[in-house]
C-alpha cells in the first residue's frame, strides 16, 4: 500500500486535519476506555468479593446448623444407650425405639435424607430409611472426629435418588469423652444450590457461584448439582492461581473454557472454598459498547473534518491553480489572461486581484510599446524619403541618384 502524495497543498491540508483530529480522538478514546475499564473492574471485583463472602459466610452457618442439629440429635440417651450396650457386648441388634427415633426425626428435618447410628468401626447400626448403600467414610475419620469432634466427607452423586449428598457426622460419646460412635447424615445439596442461586439472584453480581473442597473438586453450583458437576475438578494451575490471588479478581478460563473474571473464599471453619465468576464478555459489555460507539464517533467525526478540509482546500488550491495556469499562459506571451475574482476571499483573492493589475499593466505597457513602434517605423520611413528628395524642387536629389546608378550597375553585372 502506497502512502498517499503530499506534493500538493490540498493533500497536506487534509492530511493534517485527519491527523489532527485522529491522533487526539483516539489518545482520548484509549484513556476514557482504559479507565473505564479499570473502573468497571473494580466495581465488578468488590461486588464478586462481597457476594462471595457473604456466601461463604453463609454456606458455613448452614452446615454448622446441621451439625448442630446431629448434635442435638446424637445426645439422646436412646441413640448413647444403644451404642453403649452395643461396645460392652451386652446387645448386637439396636432397639425398635432407636429406629422410630431416627424415622421421626427424619420426617421432621427434611434436609437429611437419611439419618444414620455407626458404631466405633463405621458399621451402620440403624437408619431411618432402607440403606442404599454403605456411608463412604473417609480414611481416618475416626481421628478427625476426635480431633475435631465433626466430619464432614466428600460430596457423592445417588445414583438411586438421582441428588447430590454429603456425609456429615458428628461423635457419640460417654460422659467420660470415649468415643462409642457417630450419628452421621446425608445431607441434601439441594439446600445449598438454593442459598448459592439466591445469592446470584439477589446480586446479580456474578453469572455462577461454585462450592468446592480444598482439593477444587465440585460440591455444588448455582447453576446445577449433577453427577458430572460432582466428578468435575478445578485444574491446578487455574486453583493455585485463584488461592494465590484471593480475594481479588482473576481473569482466565474457566473449567467450561469459558472466559470468566472470578474471585476465590474460602469457606469459614470448614475445608471448602467458594468461587464466584463472571463471563468477561457480559462483565464488561458496557465498558465494550462504550468504546465501539467512542470508535464510531471518531469516524463520524474524521469524515465530517475530511469532507470540511477538502472543500476548504478546494477553495484554497482552485485559485491558486488559477493563478499558476495563468502565470504559465501570461510566460508564453499570452497577456489576455483576466482570472474570475476567488471566492475564497482573504489572501488568496487579494493575490489574485494583483496578478489580474499585473497583467493589466503589461497589457498596457505592450500597447504603448506597439504604439511608439508604429510611430518611429513612420518617421523613419519620412527621415528616407527625405534623405534622397531635394528640399528645394522635390525632385530626386544626387544621393537618389547615385544609389539608383548604384543599382543598375549590379543588376547589369548579375546579368
Amino acid at each position: 500500500m502506497r502512502a498517499p502524495r503530499l506534493d500538493s497543498i490540498r493533500n497536506r491540508i487534509l492530511t493534517l486535519a485527519v491527523l489532527g483530529t485522529l491522533v487526539p480522538a483516539a489518545i482520548t478514546l484509549g484513556i476514557a476506555y482504559a479507565q473505564n475499564h479499570r473502573a468497571l473492574e473494580n466495581r465488578i471485583t468488590a461486588d464478586l468479593h462481597s457476594e462471595s463472602s457473604q456466601t461463604a459466610a453463609a454456606i458455613s452457618v448452614f452446615l454448622k446448623q446441621r451439625l448442630h442439629d446431629l448434635r442435638v440429635f446424637a445426645s439422646s440417651e436412646e441413640v448413647s444407650s444403644n451404642l453403649n450396650r452395643f461396645a460392652s457386648g451386652q446387645g448386637s441388634i439396636p432397639s425398635a425405639r432407636l429406629r422410630e427415633y431416627l424415622r421421626s426425626l427424619h420426617v421432621r428435618f427434611t434436609d437429611f435424607d437419611q439419618l444414620m447410628v455407626l458404631d466405633a468401626e463405621g458399621r451402620v447400626l440403624a437408619t431411618s430409611a432402607q440403606l442404599s448403600q454403605p456411608p463412604a467414610l473417609p480414611a481416618e475419620w475416626q481421628t478427625t472426629m476426635r480431633r475435631e469432634s465433626q466430619l464432614v466427607g466428600a460430596a457423592h452423586w445417588d445414583e438411586r435418588s438421582g441428588k447430590g449428598k454429603l456425609l456429615v457426622a458428628v461423635p457419640v460419646q460417654r460422659p467420660d469423652g470415649r468415643v462409642l460412635g457417630a450419628f452421621a447424615a446425608e445431607l441434601n445439596l439441594a439446600p445449598i444450590q438454593h442459598q448459592l442461586l439466591s445469592f446470584v439472584e439477589d446480586t446479580g453480581a456474578a453469572g455462577a457461584v461454585y462450592l468446592a473442597s480444598a482439593e477444587g473438586r465440585f460440591i455444588a453450583s448455582s447453576r446445577e448439582i449433577s453427577a458430572a458437576l460432582l466428578g468435575t475438578t478445578i485444574p491446578a494451575p487455574m486453583l493455585a492461581t485463584l488461592l494465590g490471588q484471593e480475594h481479588a479478581a482473576v481473569t482466565y478460563a474457566n473449567v467450561w473454557g469459558t472466559e470468566v473474571i472470578g474471585t476465590l473464599e474460602h469457606v469459614p471453619q470448614l475445608p471448602w472454598l467458594l468461587v464466584a465468576e463472571k463471563a468477561t464478555d457480559e462483565a464488561f459489555d458496557q465498558v465494550r459498547r462504550f468504546r465501539n460507539f467512542g470508535m464510531m464517533v471518531v469516524v463520524l467525526v474524521m469524515l465530517v473534518v475530511a469532507w470540511t478540509a477538502y472543500r476548504l482546500g478546494m477553495l484554497i488550491v482552485r485559485p491558486l491553480e488559477q493563478l499558476a495556469t495563468g502565470a504559465a499562459e501570461v510566460a508564453m506571451g499570452d497577456l489576455e489572461v483576466d482570472l474570475p475574482a476567488s471566492d475564497a476571499g482573504g489572501e488568496v483573492s487579494a493575490l489574485t486581484s494583483v496578478f489580474n493589475h499585473m497583467v493589466a499593466r503589461l497589457r498596457d505597457k505592450r500597447q504603448e510599446l506597439a504604439a511608439t513602434n508604429e510611430e518611429l517605423r513612420t518617421k523613419n520611413e519620412e527621415l528616407e524619403r527625405l534623405s534622397v528628395t531635394d528640399g528645394l524642387t522635390g525632385l530626386s536629389n544626387h544621393r537618389a541618384l547615385m544609389q539608383r546608378l548604384g543599382e543598375e550597375v549590379s543588376r547589369s553585372t548579375r546579368s
